[in-house]
Formats: structure tokens, C-alpha cells, sequence
């Protein structure tokens, strides 16, 4: 295990506040290729950080049962998100996830690209050649219509903007929370909490009438995800409550956009650093365009189906190494032990707190060669075979996987 120095009291607080990502990476770094787990203190809390797949293989699936998310990320995001499937845990995560999980079914992949292809199609149709775009913004826009239509067969094209910004606020508020090392209590009037509390009342006020309306039976398609929650029942017949459905909402709502969103964003960056490799993509999706098409769609009304997804090796390749370089999540939630327990080599004592740092992991030379360099053709068939299936985890792993995983990959590759 490797002691990352920091100062007296404080520890790596300053490192942290400053640059987070670069002093977590750093620091793995500085352990070097036969480190297996660093230890930080940060203030006053202490936690470690596995950085050997194997040890990342047991927290995350072969011995999960003895973790749980930590509470420092719950009381951080419960706030935000309420009790949904991102802050749940034990029993409660697993009846939300089965429930939840037929509208994430192979079956239902067809149904979303097709909705993926149109609403792409129709957000590109103005734009032109030499013109410039907030390529976020517009991408927060086009993933949050096609998460809505997808997964709650609503139209949300008219308050986008409004949705978009509490949420983002959401995000930035839990950050501002992260960032301070503990929550403060969230009745206290500081400008964090208002805008926490603005944003909310935002999302209830924009999202309330489209579950109404799925409840009522007036906006309703019996496979979509809202349509199933509500009409989900357990073992012993009882139904979700209405906070229940609201909280998955709004957990579903806000990842299925903002993760895609910022993959897409840094894609685009990627592409325009690497001629080569964006002239390769148009060769690919040339090559699949149907003679007759018009270039203005880019091949899409063609690739309308999850089979279609399969015809786009090089563009899933650059979807995956975008996804190595930028993963969404930077820092999966944390791991705390629920019991006394060894963790490979080492005994840690129940309430022990693990982060996991996709980030972290995909930039490290011992799993990734030249780690930093934006390579599409890490992920060739014969390639990605050798790669460390728990040093590539940008959806995380085991009970906790992120259930959109698939949706996430096909939406960001059509």
C-alpha cells in the first residue's frame, strides 16, 4: 500500500480543492506500476483507493455484499437526487433496479435508436458548414430530448433550457459539497442550498405533470420506463409510491442525459484534434449510407436498430476510447465496508471508505500504453481482448453497474 504525504492537520485538502483529478492521478503515478492501493487523508477523513484490478474485481462483484455506498456521497446527494437508484442501497437498490431494468432489455434497443436516429436527424438539420455551436450546449439538448422520448415518451423540446439548468445546478451544487469535504445542513439559508432548493422545485414543477399524465393514462406507452414504474408491483402487490417514482425519475432523468452529453461534448473535441481519425469515421459511415440518401441525416435514417449498431465497429471504437480518456463518472460512488473484512493483502474495519477512479485507472501506463494518446484502435477486436476488464470500467461493475449502460453506448454511437 502507498501512504500519499500530505501536510500536517490538512493532509492533501489543498491538492484536493485545487485539482482533484490531477492529484488523485498523480498521486497513483508517483505509486508506481506495482502499487495495488493508496491511502489518502484529506482534512480529517482518511480512504483508500484501489488501483489493481484485482482488488477493484472484489469491492465492485465478487464481494460486494460487504459494501455499501458511503455515506459521504449519500449525504451529498441525497439533496439532489432523493432516494433513487443512484443513492440507494441493500434491498431497496435491488427492488428499484428489478423493476427498473426491463425498459434497459435488448428488446427495447430497437425502439430507442429509432428515436435516437429521428430526434438527431431533425436537432442537426439547420446547422452548416463554417458555422459555430456550443457543441455542449447542443448536446445537452439533443440527449435530454432522447432520453425523455425514450424512456418517458415526453416532449420536453419546450423547457429544455429550464430542465437543463437545474439540473446542471444540481450537479454543481453537490460538486461545491464534494469540493468542502462535508455537506452542510441543507435547512441553512447559504447560496448553495437556495439554488439546490430553486432547482428542485424547477424539476418537480416540470416533471410532476408528466408523470400525472403517464398515471392518468394520457401520455402513456406500456414499455416505457415511467409507464412500467407505474404499473410495477412487488412480490406482496404493493406499488411504488408516488415519491418512489418521482425519485427514479429524476435519478434517471438527470443521468441518461448529463453522462452522454458530456461524452458526446468531449468526442467532438477528440474528432477536431484528429483529422486522421474523424476522416476515418466519415469513411466508415459513408460506406453504410444507402445510395439514395441524403448527406444532411450523415447515414442515420439507414442505422435505426441496435443490429445496425454492430455495422459500426471504428465508431463504437472511438465512442469507447472517448469514454476511456473522459469517462462521465471520474470518481464511482463510494465503497464503505458494512463489516470487518480483509481487502486483498490488507484487514480495514467496518465504516472504511474506497473510491474507485475510472479516471484514474485509464490513465495509468501499466493497463494503457502512451495512456494519455487518444487511440481508437485500443478497442479493435482482437485489441480490446487484452484489455483488463477491471481497468476499463467507465460504467463501474457487479450489482452496481450503471443500468443505461448499453442505451448510453448505442445513443452515443448513432
Amino acid at each position: 500500500m502507498y501512504v500519499v504525504r500530505g501536510k500536517p492537520i490538512v493532509g492533501g485538502l489543498r491538492e484536493y480543492r485545487t485539482d482533484s483529478l490531477s492529484y488523485f492521478l498523480n498521486s497513483a503515478l508517483e505509486a508506481g506500476p506495482d502499487a495495488d492501493m493508496l491511502r489518502f487523508r484529506i482534512g480529517f477523513t482518511t480512504f483508500y483507493m484501489p488501483i489493481a484490478p484485482h482488488l477493484i474485481r472484489e469491492i465492485l462483484v465478487s464481494r460486494a455484499n460487504l459494501f455499501d455506498k458511503s455515506k459521504i456521497d449519500l449525504r451529498v446527494l441525497q439533496p439532489s437526487l432523493g432516494n433513487g437508484l443512484l443513492t440507494s442501497n441493500g434491498n431497496y437498490h435491488r427492488r428499484q433496479r428489478r423493476l427498473i431494468q426491463p425498459a434497459f432489455h435488448p428488446d427495447r434497443l430497437g425502439a430507442y435508436a429509432a428515436v435516437m436516429k429521428d430526434f438527431a436527424a431533425d436537432h442537426i438539420q439547420d446547422w452548416r458548414d463554417g458555422q459555430e455551436k456550443n457543441i455542449a450546449h447542443e448536446m445537452m439538448r439533443l440527449t435530454m430530448f432522447i432520453v425523455a422520448r425514450a424512456l418517458f415518451h415526453a416532449d420536453v423540446r419546450s423547457v429544455a433550457e429550464e430542465i437543463g439548468t437545474a439540473i446542471q445546478d444540481l450537479q454543481e451544487a453537490a460538486d461545491i459539497d464534494l469540493q468542502r469535504g462535508f455537506p452542510l445542513p441543507h435547512w441553512l439559508p447559504t447560496p448553495n442550498n437556495r439554488r439546490r432548493k430553486r432547482s428542485r422545485s424547477i424539476l418537480r414543477n416540470r416533471l410532476t405533470p408528466i408523470i400525472e399524465q403517464h398515471r392518468q393514462g394520457e401520455q402513456s406507452d406500456a414499455h416505457d420506463l415511467l409507464s412500467m414504474l407505474l404499473s410495477a408491483r412487488d412480490d406482496d402487490g404493493s406499488r411504488l409510491t408516488p415519491g418512489e417514482v418521482y425519485d427514479q425519475t429524476v435519478t434517471l432523468f438527470a443521468a441518461g442525459h448529463e453522462t452522454t452529453s458530456n461524452a458526446l461534448t468531449w468526442c467532438w473535441y477528440l474528432l477536431s484534434q484528429h483529422p486522421h481519425v474523424e476522416a476515418q469515421l466519415h469513411s466508415e459511415l459513408e460506406s453504410r449510407r444507402m445510395p439514395t440518401e441524403s448527406t444532411a441525416t450523415g447515414g442515420l435514417s439507414r442505422i435505426v436498430s441496435d443490429a445496425d449498431f454492430a455495422r459500426l465497429p471504428f465508431t463504437q471504437q472511438i465512442v469507447k476510447e472517448t469514454l476511456r480518456l473522459y469517462p462521465p463518472a471520474w470518481m464511482l460512488m463510494g465503497r464503505e465496508l458494512n463489516t470487518d473484512a480483509r481487502v486483498g493483502d490488507y484487514q480495514f474495519k467496518r465504516g472504511t471508505v474506497f473510491f474507485i477512479s475510472p479516471y484514474v485507472m485509464h490513465r495509468l501506463p501499466q493497463f494503457f500504453e502512451n495512456p494519455t494518446e487518444f487511440n481508437p484502435d485500443r478497442f479493435t477486436p482482437e485489441n480490446e481482448g487484452r484489455i483488463n476488464r477491471f481497468a476499463y470500467i467507465p460504467f463501474g461493475a457487479g450489482p452496481h453497474v450503471c443500468i443505461g449502460n448499453y442505451f448510453a453506448q448505442l445513443e452515443a454511437t448513432l
